[in-house]
C-alpha cells in the first residue's frame, strides 16, 4: 500500500485525502488544526462552491449538506485600476461549456 501525505486539510486537502483512501491508499493530513476542529468545527472555507468541486464532492459521497445550500450561476467581480479604468470579468459555475474566465473593460463611471 503506498503512503501519501497531504500539506492541507481544508476543503480540497480533505476531498484528496477521502479520494485516495477510497482506492486504497494509506493517507495522512497534515494541518494546524487539531483533529477534532476540522471534525466538528467552524467552517473555514466559504459556502460557494462551483460545480466541478460539487461533483467532486457527490463522487465521494460526501455531499450531504448540499441541499440546504444555494444554486450558483457564477460570481462577477469589478477591478478599478489605478488610472481609474474599471474592468469587469465572471466565472461561470462550470468550465464544461463556457471559458472558465470572461471579461470586457467598462468606462470609469
Amino acid at each position: 500500500m503506498r503512503n501519501i501525505t497531504i500539506i492541507g486539510a481544508g476543503q480540497s486537502g480533505l476531498q484528496l485525502g477521502l479520494g485516495l483512501v477510497q482506492n486504497g491508499y494509506q493517507v495522512r493530513l497534515v494541518s494546524d488544526r487539531p483533529a477534532e476542529h476540522i471534525a466538528t468545527g467552524k467552517v473555514m472555507s466559504s459556502q460557494f462552491m462551483f460545480d466541478d468541486a460539487l461533483q467532486s464532492e457527490r463522487d465521494l459521497g460526501i455531499n450531504d449538506w448540499e441541499p440546504q445550500c444555494p444554486y450558483t450561476d457564477g460570481i462577477g467581480v469589478t477591478v478599478t485600476g489605478p488610472d481609474g479604468k474599471k474592468s469587469t470579468g465572471s466565472m461561470p459555475s462550470t468550465s464544461r461549456d463556457k471559458p472558465w474566465i470572461s471579461g470586457s473593460s467598462i468606462p470609469a463611471g
